[in-house]
């Protein structure tokens, strides 16, 4: 297989799933039989790979994402740390683009809000603007986005976010799934699922997705 053709190319960046976490790595170096990435790390963590060990690489191109199933097959000591995995004997693109992600550090508005609320009752909470506060949000996804905020939030919580985009702000009615408390700043990092999501508006955030990540690679 030439995965040159599929977009595999040093310093592709990619995501390794690991027991269905996403840790973040990068393409460091390929050989006829192996791909070596940087050693993923998720949170700040650094995963604990061992030989045989069975992964899922997620990457993208200009305008698709793609998966395979790899296996680790030892390590590599150079200028840094890497990790040797298997070429795959297919590579296949990837329908679930709520995989990635992309770290910002961006001002953003939200309100907690309750359960049973009408949609008429909803929108009038967005039209008015009144009581929202302030977050940064550290990374969004497909699926969901993660915000730091001094406000105690907690598990199961609903928010209406609103995300800039390109000149404009989706509200996104998000679900509260994991709250971390960060003790060096005194906040909250709190860990949202998009709730009741339309078809649309997940297009426009993966869209503005794919943009910042062309613009980050042709900087680097």
């Amino acid at each position: 297989m030439n995965i040159g053709n599929f977009g595999i190319n040093l310093n592709t960046k990619c995501e390794i799933l690991i027991k269905g976490r996403p840790f973040k790595s990068n393409i460091q170096d390929v050989s006829e039989k192996f791909i070596f990435i940087s050693i993923p790390v998720f949170n700040g963590n650094y995963a604990n790979l061992i030989e045989n060990e069975e992964i899922e690489v997620i990457y993208y191109d200009e305008n698709n994402v793609y998966g395979f199933k790899s296996k680790v097959v030892g390590k590599k000591n150079e200028k840094i740390a890497m990790i040797a995995i298997e070429i795959p004997d297919e590579i296949k693109k990837v329908q679930r683009r709520n995989f990635f992600r992309i770290d910002l550090s961006v001002s953003v508005e939200y309100k907690k809000i309750s359960s049973n609320l009408t949609n008429s009752e909803l929108n009038k909470i967005i039209q008015d603007e009144k009581d929202f506060d302030k977050a940064i949000m550290v990374d969004l996804s497909g699926g969901g986005i993660r915000l730091r905020t001094k406000n105690d939030i907690e598990q199961n919580d609903l928010v209406i976010v609103k995300i800039p985009i390109n000149g404009e702000k989706i509200c996104m009615t998000c679900n509260c799934i994991r709250v971390i408390k960060d003790t060096v700043t005194k906040s909250n990092i709190c860990g949202f699922s998009f709730y009741s999501a339309e078809d649309a508006q997940i297009d426009k955030i993966i869209s503005y997705i794919f943009q910042l990540m062309r613009e980050l690679r042709k900087k680097s």
